[in-house]
């Protein structure tokens, strides 16, 4: 294909083989390399896109990890009794974000100002990568 033809191509400048053995040793041939290596490109699963307005830019667009952790601990706090327990240790991440108050005035003025931005535009990904990728 075109890509190995590239690779085929750039190695060749360099006086190397990427089909044949130029090494007598076996360690040292590249078609004898053993083991199993990591695709450079992977085709992801469950894809999902959404596209997200937004004015405040220092307002979180996806909720992180920590903070579906504590959806989920505060969902399943309950007592024998089926009332809920209020607990000063739960999590409320997402909650204490969003009460953060500057002191300072300026800060608030500055934050303010953020609120009432320009509307924007973003695009949310969400996907499923086999076990040893990662998405950069």
């Amino acid at each position: 294909n075109e890509v190995a033809d590239v690779y085929h191509d750039l190695a060749r400048k360099d006086n190397i083989s990427l089909t044949e053995s130029v090494h007598n040793v076996k360690e040292f041939s590249i078609t004898c390399m053993t083991g199993a290596y990591r695709r450079v490109f992977q085709k992801p699963i469950d894809f999902e896109w959404e596209m997200l307005k937004y004015t405040d830019s220092t307002a979180p667009l996806a909720d992180t990890d920590l903070d579906i952790i504590a959806k989920s601990k505060s969902a399943n706090l309950y007592t024998t009794n089926g009332s809920k327990v209020n607990s000063s240790d739960s999590m409320n991440v997402s909650e204490n974000r969003d009460q953060a108050i500057p002191s300072d005035p300026k800060a608030k003025d500055a934050t303010q100002n953020s609120n009432s931005a320009v509307e924007q535009t973003a695009l949310k990904l969400s996907f499923t990568l086999p076990a040893s990728c990662y998405a950069t």
